[in-house]
């Protein structure tokens, strides 16, 4: 409330599940799941059996220059019940004592039901309370990405700027740069994007070498780009060690899984990110994912009913079902829900999508029509040679196809560590295809990506 109290707010809530999170027994849901539920008028037991928690803690933050309001209530679902309720009047270079107050009343109250809970000591990354104010908001728009990914860069950098030893906003554009140059933005080429990423996230490690985030940042970086599998491996594995309720860390961890062929263990890592954030479209949207690469796509598509059933407006929803539905075979219904995702953003990646699913569908003048859309684009922005490559060999253009894939050979497109991928499945068993997979996993120094020896 008041200017950028809602943002703070969000950072401030991000923090504090972050310090509850680090006492033993003590199950925490993540903010993102947090926010999905709020301003929709739900009552507390719908809450608490939608994110499956017993106890809630409710609040709000008012900012007016350097001065804060911060109300906190905690609430049990079974009963409405408010089991402490509390106000804080501070100066903003107060902040931190808030923070380490309100965490240490909330435990207070659960202790009788946790007994033995222990808690690791927390870490503060920053002692400047503008450049934390800063940072918080670069994480409030990250979630947002890709609209709000560039916001959220002009933040970390300007708390960088106030605080050059600040590991977590390194580890912000690590993030956002990382994921401005993957399938979820599309909208830096590989080296650019991820050359960026991999910077920033080193530059957090020397500050912080036992920082989750970084760790987490640094391996998506050298799975997708490096293509330097083991080791990508190896720092999701330590990110996991030092703070297993990141669920990032399980999320891009089950993308490694799946692209080295281990479905079982991906999925694994699935659930435990669904369930530490039930929900993030995010996390819904990765089990789908999960599913259509592992050829389930039955499973996607029950998984797909559930995600649009939380969140119709999430273009991605729409998008993977479509994937699925044209896994299926079922061309007519994967053009007609691709579309609508589509419709709903308007992101080059998912109009390559698009493309791709008319094609298949037969209806060739509207997959030429959409590739002259993606094509005229790449003049002024950039567009993956991978998502086109995939359009002109929908189309029987085999050639061009082989031509822009290995274009995308070359600028190391993170697609081309799934070879699991239903649209290349054809692919498997052409010369030239079998070739190229067999170049992209020297680099992995383990078993292909399709999972065979």
């Amino acid at each position: 409330m008041s200017g950028d109290g809602e943002q703070f707010g969000d950072g401030l809530a991000e923090e504090l599940i972050h310090a509850l999170s680090l006492y033993d027994d003590l199950q925490v849901i993540a903010r993102a799941s947090a926010a999905a539920v709020r301003g929709h008028g739900l009552d507390i037991r719908e809450i608490g059996r939608r994110l499956n928690v017993g106890v809630i803690l409710d609040g709000s933050v008012r900012r007016a220059g350097n001065r804060l309001r911060i109300t906190v209530q905690l609430i049990d679902v079974n009963d409405g019940h408010h089991l402490w309720s509390e106000r804080y009047d501070r100066e903003m270079t107060d902040v931190f004592e808030v923070q380490d107050e309100i965490t240490a009343a909330i435990v207070d109250k659960l202790r009788p039901q946790l007994l033995s809970a222990r808690s690791s000591a927390a870490q503060r990354h920053s002692e400047d309370p503008e450049a934390y104010a800063l940072y918080l908001k670069g994480r409030h728009h990250w979630i947002r990405r890709p609209a709000g990914t560039m916001e959220a860069i002009a933040y970390f950098e300007q708390a960088v700027k106030r605080d050059p030893t600040y590991a977590l906003a390194y580890a912000g554009l690590a993030d956002a740069y990382n994921t401005m140059a993957s399938w979820e933005g599309g909208i830096l080429p590989p080296r650019e994007g991820f050359e960026k990423g991999m910077s920033y996230a080193e530059q957090a490690l020397r500050l912080k070498p036992d920082l989750a985030e970084a760790h987490t940042a640094l391996g998506y970086a050298l799975h997708h780009y490096r293509w330097e599998i083991p080791q990508a491996e190896r720092l999701f594995s330590e990110a996991i060690r030092l703070n297993p309720r990141y669920g990032q860390a399980h999320h891009w961890y089950s993308h490694l899984l799946v692209g080295t062929g281990r479905i079982e263990e991906s999925l694994a890592e699935s659930k435990i990110y669904l369930n530490l954030d039930p929900a993030d479209p995010m996390s819904q949207l990765h089990l789908m994912w999960h599913h259509v690469m592992a050829h389930n796509f039955d499973q996607a598509l029950s998984e797909s009913g559930r995600a649009l059933a939380n969140d119709p407006g999430f273009s991605w929803n729409r998008i993977f079902q479509g994937w699925a539905y044209l896994g299926k075979g079922a061309t007519g219904e994967a053009e007609a829900t691709i579309r609508k995702g589509a419709e709903l953003s308007g992101v080059n990646v998912q109009l390559s999508f698009l493309g791709h699913a008319q094609a298949v569908n037969g209806n060739r003048e509207d997959a030429l029509r959409t590739l002259e859309r993606l094509t005229a684009r790449s003049v002024e922005q950039y567009v993956s040679p991978y998502e086109l490559g995939l359009i002109y060999e929908a189309l029987g253009d085999r050639d061009h196809a082989f031509a822009l894939l290995e274009q995308a050979y070359a600028e190391r497109s993170p697609w081309l560590v799934y070879s699991r991928e239903p649209r290349l499945r054809h692919l498997h068993g052409d010369p030239r295809f079998d070739a190229l997979l067999a170049r992209i996993t020297r680099h992995f120094g383990e078993a292909p990506a399709d999972g065979t020896r």
